[in-house]
Parts: structure tokens; C-alpha cells; sequence
């Protein structure tokens, strides 16, 4: 845990009723946050992962959505917020 964690962390991770024991779900935030963030800056990669689609790939363009909203479709409940 030292070797990962910062000293807040650290704080949190200490178990108040059971000294020298960690808080489990506690310590699952601390390493699924600190995973979450290494994949986001790439420092971390997951075996396997270029077999899935590009998500970006997936999304539809601002032209397409745009076309789309103005056709006569049904439309979802909820407007879109971004502006193109």
C-alpha cells in the first residue's frame, strides 16, 4: 500500500475499529481510482484490448446527430446539451 498510495490514501485506508487492519471496500476505491487513472494517461494497458471496437469509432459525428435530430424519427426523451 505505501508503495502505491499517497498519504491521504493512507489515511483513509486505516481501519478505525480493527488497528493495523485496512478497510477493505475503502482500499478497493484507493486501487480501482489509481487503475482508472493509469489507463486514462496510458501508462497501463490491458492484455487483449485492441480486439475491442474503438469506442470513438463507435460514437456518431456532430453532422450525423444533427442530421438525425432533424428528421422526422422518433427522438430520445432527453436533448442532447452539446452545442455543434
Amino acid at each position: 500500500m505505501d508503495a502505491f498510495a499517497s498519504v491521504m490514501w493512507r489515511k483513509i485506508l486505516k481501519d478505525q475499529d480493527r488497528p493495523g487492519m485496512l478497510a477493505r471496500r475503502h482500499l478497493e476505491v484507493c486501487v480501482f481510482s489509481y487503475l482508472a487513472a493509469e489507463l486514462r494517461s496510458g501508462d497501463i494497458a490491458v492484455a487483449g484490448s485492441v480486439s475491442y471496437a474503438n469506442l470513438h469509432g463507435q460514437l456518431m459525428s456532430c453532422r450525423n446527430a444533427s442530421r438525425w435530430l432533424r428528421s422526422p424519427a422518433p427522438k430520445p426523451a432527453c436533448r442532447p446539451t452539446w452545442r455543434s
